[in-house]
């Protein structure tokens, strides 16, 4: 599918994104050592965001498909580069797309981690977003903590898919993969936006929520430097979902794409990329920017975005994937359900909070009454 023409646009439309080009960014892009780096102003627009949310309602539950004319308009994302979008002084959303000849080998190797990942653990069927595509569209599942569903219990790490591969997700732990992963992501989103990485560490530690990679945790204020994301998660398959914002604690949402190589009648996900052409659409969209994450062009790179997931609509627009491809996409948030009862927890007097994956249960913790 590569090289698919874009919709056609309406020259009569509203003014979207616009790229500041001045001496004073110019100056700041050197001083950085980040050359290919463009910045733009960018304002909300109720308008666009009816519009595709009109769309969206004519379809039915239908998803949205990346060629669809709704996003004729939208400014497209492609080129190797970094991209910083500003409103009223505020980042709001970045975007980094590397050639994978450029990208670090550990990087690489925690990709093809994530792969051997999805395959131990249950998919998630409980996302909304995902849930209003009539036909759900793709596979989601998550590495991290979760609220607990039993009774006086808090929170709960994900668990395998069937109790079969119980061992291997408890050597996944052992090896200390989930630990080497979040490493990973933290480093690219520093990297790439520092201050939002920032901004999300310290909400973590405020609600003592522990990071997607511990395997034990007690919530005790010697730990409190280990607070982070709680959860990572993963998406392939021709996944897509509805326009909408994230249920987070803090609107700080950074994550990974890149395109897969699948082989045996799509029952074998390999470490090995491919070219992101070999999907057609499936980009990452604001409606209310009117910017366009077009991963189809932007051949086989690694596709990195900083957004506010419960501030700002995004949504993943419908894709057609080559029977040997799938597009990975991956995610690392706080989320507002976990972070509020470690909050609980924290707050608690005389509270012993412990928190452990083993083989015999993925739900730990007990909140503590106060006395």
């Amino acid at each position: 599918h590569a090289g698919q023409p874009a919709p056609k646009p309406n020259s009569t439309r509203r003014r979207g994104p616009v790229e500041v080009s001045s001496v004073g960014v110019d100056t700041l892009s050197q001083w950085l050592l980040r050359p290919n780096l463009h910045f733009y102003e960018v304002e909300k627009n109720v308008e666009a965001l009816e519009e595709y949310q009109k769309v969206e309602k004519e379809l039915a539950g239908a998803p949205v498909p990346g060629w669809h004319p709704v996003v004729a308009n939208a400014l497209r994302i492609s080129e190797p580069g970094e991209y910083m979008f500003m409103n009223k002084g505020k980042l709001v959303a970045a975007v980094r797309v590397t050639p994978m000849p450029q990208v670090p080998q550990r990087v690489k190797t925690s990709m093809g981690t994530m792969v051997d990942y999805c395959r131990l653990v249950r998919p998630i069927s409980s996302n909304a977003a995902m849930n209003k595509v009539n036909d759900k569209r793709g596979i989601m599942c998550a590495l991290g903590w979760h609220p607990a569903y039993q009774k006086n219990k808090n929170i709960a790490a994900y668990g395998p898919n069937g109790l079969e591969m119980w061992g291997e997700l408890i050597d996944f732990h052992d090896k200390e993969l989930p630990t080497e992963l979040y490493e990973v992501y933290l480093e690219r989103f520093k990297s790439l936006c520092a201050g939002n990485l920032d901004a999300l560490i310290t909400a973590a530690r405020e609600a003592g929520a522990p990071n997607l990679g511990l395997r034990n945790w007690s919530g005790s204020s010697d730990e409190l430097h280990l607070a982070g994301a709680n959860v990572l998660t993963l998406t392939y398959d021709g996944f897509c979902n509805t326009a909408h914002r994230d249920k987070d604690k803090s609107p700080q949402a950074f994550g990974m794409w890149w395109t897969g190589q699948v082989a045996n009648d799509r029952q074998e996900y390999l470490h090995e990329t491919t070219s992101h052409g070999k999907v057609r659409g499936g980009g990452f969209y604001f409606p209310e920017y009117e910017i366009l994450v077009d991963f189809e062009n932007t051949g086989d790179s690694l596709v990195e975005v900083f957004w506010q997931g419960c501030l700002d609509y995004h949504v993943t627009l419908g894709a057609e994937e080559s029977n040997d491809a799938t597009r990975w996409g991956t995610s690392i948030q706080l989320t507002k359900s976990v972070a509020d009862r470690t909050a609980q927890l924290v707050k608690a007097p005389n509270g012993k909070k412990v928190f452990t994956v083993d083989k015999y249960s993925v739900t730990y913790g007990r909140p503590v009454k106060p006395h």
